[in-house]
């Protein structure tokens, strides 16, 4: 009987022991809590032109920054399907200044999604999106004709 008893309160023990050594090593390869604990830092991306939510009559051309932490060579633009002819210029700061446009204006009335890729010179991924809104300017009424 106190055989069983010790089976059991050592079953118990081996069970906890393992437990606690697979959530150690969860923790120790950055399965933390919570995630701005990761090691990987995305790039920054700021001053969209154009900006979050604006509407304008077409796109076509388009800039932004990107910080200095992003890898010029990795940087990349998406719009609608098509990839965006990008100009990228580093400023005093380190920074990117990153001028483009697309090989077809978009000028059909709807939102389109921009989306900018990049990575770090750690290798860290990083993507930012936003929308804009594609509304060319109405067409005035032609007034009727005097007789």
């Amino acid at each position: 009987m106190a055989h069983k008893k010790l089976f059991h309160i050592g079953s118990y023990l081996a069970l906890f022991s393992l437990s606690l050594a697979i959530t150690t090593s969860a923790y120790a390869y950055g399965g933390g809590r919570a995630p701005s604990q990761s090691s990987c830092k995305p790039a920054r991306f700021s001053e969209e032109n154009p900006a979050p939510k604006a509407v304008i009559p077409e796109l076509s051309n388009f800039s932004f920054v990107a910080s200095s932490d992003a890898r010029e060579s990795s940087i990349a633009v998406e719009i609608r399907d098509q990839k965006g002819v990008l100009t990228i210029t580093e400023q005093p700061n380190g920074s990117y200044l990153v001028e483009g446009h697309l090989p077809e204006p978009i000028t059909e009335k709807r939102y389109a999604r921009i989306d900018i890729f990049a990575e770090t010179a750690s290798g860290c991924p990083s993507h930012h999106h936003y929308l804009v809104k594609i509304e060319p300017p109405s067409q005035p009424e032609a007034a009727p004709e005097a007789e």
